[in-house]
């Protein structure tokens, strides 16, 4: 009777432990994460166009850090940041930066419990439309441009320029 029990005892510890281990922190990630990732790091420049607010809140870096991650949850900082017409701002990111914004936009927007930051779950979704449609590396004259466009709002659109096609959304 009592190795029963202690064999129910060590099942019932087992189950818990595994269970503890479900709820870790880790975000609920879309299923082409790591191949957005793998595109983002490739890339030679990536620019982004939005209001300087939208960039300032989405790149701030988050306080959790997985295990075996390397430090790239600290707010990322862009290459260089020009004012543009209007409200916007472009900001210039390395693959590196891109692929770090990712992982911090991702913990923004599809967290372990609740929903996203509003904000996150737009730069996200604008960024992997980017992501997704390329197929090759780009021309190194020809860097990815993302426009996210505050039209809606009475913001002006920016008129880009013939060289560049950016993705408007």
């Amino acid at each position: 009777m009592r190795g029963k029990r202690r064999a129910l005892g060590v099942v019932v510890t087992v189950i818990a432990v595994f269970l503890a281990g479900c709820g870790s922190q880790t975000t609920k990630s879309p299923g082409r994460q790591q191949e957005r990732l793998r595109k983002a790091s490739g890339i030679e420049v990536f620019y982004v166009e939005c209001n300087r607010d939208l960039w300032d809140v989405t790149s701030k870096g988050t306080s959790y850090r997985e295990e075996g991650d390397r430090d790239g949850w600290d707010t990322v900082k862009a290459s260089n940041i020009t004012k543009k017409s209007g409200n916007l701002s472009r900001i210039r990111l390395t693959g590196h930066q891109l692929a770090d914004y990712l992982r911090i936009l991702d913990w923004r927007a599809h967290p372990p419990k609740g929903s996203g930051l509003a904000e996150a779950v737009r730069m996200y979704d604008e960024i992997s439309h980017v992501l997704d449609g390329i197929h090759s590396p780009p021309p190194a004259d020809a860097p990815p441009l993302l426009v996210v466009d505050n039209g809606f709002i009475g913001t002006p659109s920016p008129t880009p320029s013939p060289s560049k096609s950016p993705t408007k959304s």
